[in-house]
């Protein structure tokens, strides 16, 4: 009986991480790409201004990120949750009812505040509560990015042709589906236990050397950067690319549903996969594999080069910001992993920052999508190469408590 109330307990906080995964990291970012296009007729952007609103998103990611573990420690993660999908809300509404690149550009802002004070206390939220299971759980939450696309991919080109003004019927239904979540977090989740008392048990560690100036927690750092800025190029201008290659709309929506349906599974299955044969090479594969994928496009833009693009990255893609959060975890004692995380997802979006503006650049002022492209596929090189040389370290002994006795804590 006690087992299934630990799975019950498990499964239900693993669904809504995932729900709040959909609305901040998919709905109110990287379903951005497949709003765009529509967004950008409406408003009348260029691709530099429209990619720069992804830029800014970024901005306010970053800023979030930065203050996300004090405001947690001092309102608590769940309190820091709920109050980021109640930003997510009001900047998606915001967004519905733009009516010029000013006012856009401040509710994306607010739309990456938002993700950011979701995003990274939901995560220290379940590491809180499911230590010996942080693999699981970052894998499974990611999966929230590719159940975005799915729907982003199957509902925005529909919405967005079918209905006037469409893009802003769609940015209407996010906030929506934000609200609910909203509520259900409110809700069911919960607080860990205080960490304080793990605290004590460090044994005085300086988080400066156990964390900050960590060898292995900056190569990963690097790695998550070099990610960070290839990560967002794709999903921001590929319904663009499609489109710009006589691609129907429906179709290209299609694609991007396809992408998202394969990495809802990817991120667990990856993880299971790099538990067995390791951290290093799995990352090696998984970056190899994006790389290719992103080439396919740029030497055979046709309907089966996005196809195949879309089969590999899709695949893929969602899975290695899990695999790089895992491997952040094991480079520090278990007390500091939400320090590490934390740490490490300020180069993550400093990446993101940049990523999309120069992708925008790249496709105005060079060789149009393709260099953009190509541009991504030298970032992604650069982490393979950092992921080539990692070395797994020595695994500290893991001080958990059993899930029964924070299951009781959580009922009190």
């Amino acid at each position: 009986m006690e087992d299934r109330v630990n799975a019950k307990m498990f499964w239900a906080y693993m669904l809504v991480g995932l729900l709040l995964v959909l609305i901040s990291l998919g709905f109110g970012r990287l379903s951005y790409g497949v709003v765009m296009p529509f967004m950008q007729e409406g408003l009348r952007l260029s691709y530099a201004q429209a990619g720069f609103l992804g830029t800014i998103t970024s901005l306010g990611y970053l800023a979030t990120v930065l203050l996300a573990g004090w405001l947690a420690a001092r309102w608590g993660n769940k309190q820091t949750v709920v109050l980021g999908c109640s930003l997510l809300v009001l900047s998606m509404l915001g967004l519905s009812s733009s009516n010029g690149y000013g006012v856009a550009m401040v509710a994306m802002f607010g739309a990456g505040v938002g993700s950011g004070m979701v995003f990274t206390p939901a995560l220290s939220l379940m590491v809180g509560w499911f230590p010996e299971r942080r693999g699981l759980a970052a894998g499974f939450l990611m999966s929230g990015t590719g159940l975005a696309m799915v729907l982003s991919g199957l509902i925005v080109p529909a919405v967005s042709t079918g209905v006037a003004d469409g893009w802003r019927w769609v940015w209407r239904g996010f906030a929506a589906a934000a609200l609910l979540v909203f509520l259900l977090a409110a809700w069911l989740l919960r607080n860990p236990p205080s960490a304080a008392s793990a605290a004590a048990r460090s044994g005085g560690l300086s988080i400066s050397e156990q964390v900050y100036r960590n060898p292995g927690v900056l190569r990963v750092a690097g790695m998550y950067f070099s990610f960070g800025i290839a990560y967002l190029v794709p999903s921001t201008f590929q319904m663009s690319y499609m489109l710009a290659q006589q691609i129907a709309s429906t179709t290209a929506g299609m694609l991007t549903a396809m992408g998202g349906v394969l990495s809802l599974a990817s991120s667990p299955v990856w993880g299971w996969v790099s538990d067995r044969i390791g951290r290093q090479r799995t990352l090696v594969a998984a970056f190899a594999t994006v790389m290719v994928a992103l080439l396919i496009p740029v030497l055979y833009p046709k309907l089966l080069g996005f196809f195949l693009s879309q089969l590999l990255s899709g695949s893929t893609i969602a899975a290695i910001p899990a695999l790089i959060q895992a491997s952040a975890s094991e480079q520090v004692p278990p007390v500091l992993v939400p320090v590490a995380l934390g740490y490490v997802t300020i180069f993550f979006s400093v990446g993101q920052l940049v990523g999309p503006g120069l992708g925008g650049w790249f496709i105005d002022h060079v060789m149009g999508f393709p260099s953009a492209y190509l541009f991504t596929i030298l970032m992604l090189s650069l982490g393979l190469a950092l992921a080539y040389g990692m070395r797994a370290p020595a695994r500290a002994h893991e001080e958990t408590r059993p899930l029964a006795s924070r299951t009781d804590e959580l009922h009190r």
